[in-house]
């Protein structure tokens, strides 16, 4: 998305004095207790993504979550939706009282981590997510999440990149899962203000190309890095060739955290002299990066 979205300033727009903080006794780390919940939400939102329901479960060792976005069957470039977690209870702790952010994007998924300042994305491998049909859903360990399967959240959305927030649900309070347990403690403060996370800008150089040539495996390779930090990136490849018009289908594709990526096509045997056009395809964090090729089969 080219404008990035503002995932920490739009929950300041409406967490600062919005929330009604529930009673209950001090949090810990808890043991799960496994089971079920179901929230609801009014669709009371019509220029951006509108939250109606929640569902939350936990088996002991993994929580599982599934809001339901009643008018997006998917998100547009403009879309964000993020459900933030308070997963000690404690609303006095984390970035405005909450220790985990998820947040989709169209075509990305994030999990992030209250470190202090900002929320920053945490690469845990427990965790799945995914956006499809209205349905905004994601899985994660309880160790990845905070150590418990009790804990406060809400969820917000956006339709204008972040500009404004479109939803916050459950309206000004907050949901606890297991539903009926007790709420947070504390004061819940206003979220502190800082830069908000932004899609990168990705930068490629020219691909390394091999030998083309008839019968043998042809391989492109090519460096993806982020221009800010200059750091490879590790994406979703995506290989794509045309010989001679045809499309031709890649055996083999490799991606790297040094934001090394390559493609590699057994050509056909009858390939001689035939010309052979493609590209790779880096998409990370909203972000794509191509390179085109084209050469001439020996």
């Amino acid at each position: 998305m080219g404008s990035g979205l503002r995932f920490v300033g739009m929950l300041a727009v409406g967490v600062a004095a919005a929330v009604a903080v529930l009673p209950g006794v001090a949090s810990s780390h808890r043991i799960s207790v496994s089971g079920s919940s179901a929230y609801s939400d009014p669709a009371d939102v019509k220029g951006g993504p509108d939250a109606t329901t929640v569902a939350v479960s936990d088996d002991g060792a993994t929580v599982s979550f599934a809001a339901t976005i009643a008018n997006r069957p998917s998100l547009t470039d403009a879309d964000a939706v993020q459900a933030y977690f308070d997963t000690d209870k404690n609303a006095a702790t984390g970035g405005g009282g909450y220790e985990y952010e998820v947040a989709w994007i169209s075509g990305h998924q994030l999990l992030m981590h209250w470190d202090g300042s900002g929320f920053s994305e945490v690469k845990a491998a427990s965790f799945t997510a995914s956006y499809q049909n209205g349905k905004a859903s994601f899985a994660v360990n309880i160790a990845d999440f905070g150590g418990s399967a009790t804990f406060a959240f809400i969820v917000t959305t956006t339709g204008d990149t972040g500009t404004s927030l479109a939803d916050r649900a459950p309206g000004t309070g907050i949901w606890v899962y297991p539903s009926g347990s007790a709420g947070p403690t504390g004061s819940r403060p206003a979220l502190p203000p800082g830069a908000p996370p932004t899609t990168p800008k990705l930068k490629t150089v020219k691909p390394k190309l091999a030998i083309a040539r008839a019968g043998k495996p042809f391989t492109v390779t090519m460096v993806v890095t982020d221009a800010a930090t200059k750091k490879g990136v590790k994406g979703e490849l995506a290989c794509q060739a045309k010989l001679s018009g045809r499309p031709l289908v890649a055996n083999r594709r490799s991606v790297v955290s040094s934001g090394r990526a390559s493609c590699t096509w057994r050509l056909p045997v009858t390939a001689k002299k035939k010309r052979l056009t493609g590209s790779l395809t880096v998409t990370f964090a909203g972000a794509k990066a191509t390179r085109s090729f084209a050469v001439a089969v020996h």
